[in-house]
């Protein structure tokens, strides 16, 4: 999170360096959680009379969802629960799933993964800086600013999206009658 302050502090004279850093972990979690673009790429077999995968999760991070396919063909006969994936059925033969994990930044991330700091660095300060100028009553406030950094980020969160789901547009997902619960 120290990298992102630097370039934040100057925007917000007077906030606290731990407020700061604390609006860049939680912009970094909004962004990942949004826009898809952590992903994790995995392949799992299932064997015969199984019907659980369990995803890989990287340290420092949480899931926020993921997409299964067989074969290039969505699954979605499954519910997950973190980074438990539990099939509706049993396999009756061993069976190969691509997975695709999106993560984001766990709540107690004590630094953020490089892509971020490289890749998406405008989108996470931009965010961070509006929401601390958007804060009333404080020195650093100046909602003028905040307006605008709020536009950049939504801009970036948009690049995100799209990029996100170029790399993940392989599969067709299918929709599957179920009962209400």
């Amino acid at each position: 999170m120290e990298r992102f302050t630097n370039f934040i502090l100057p925007y917000v004279p007077g906030c606290p360096t731990p407020l700061i850093e604390a609006e860049v972990l939680r912009t970094a979690i909004q962004f990942c959680k949004d826009s898809w673009i952590w992903q994790l790429d995995e392949e799992h077999t299932v064997l015969d009379g199984n019907s659980s995968i369990t995803l890989s999760v990287t340290s420092g991070a949480a899931t926020t969802g993921c997409q299964i396919s067989i074969d290039g063909t969505g699954f979605n006969e499954y519910t997950r629960s973190g980074a438990a994936v539990t099939l509706d059925d049993a396999r009756t033969a061993d069976t190969d799933f691509d997975t695709t994990v999106f993560l984001k930044p766990a709540m107690d991330a004590t630094s953020l993964p490089d892509f971020l700091y490289n890749d998406w660095h405008e989108a996470i300060t931009a965010g961070a800086k509006a929401t601390l100028m958007l804060m009333p009553g404080k020195p650093w406030s100046n909602a003028k600013m905040g307006a605008i950094y709020n536009r950049t980020y939504l801009h970036e969160l948009g690049k995100a999206k799209i990029q996100a789901r170029k790399t993940n547009d392989q599969t067709r997902l299918m929709v599957k009658q179920r009962t209400f619960v």
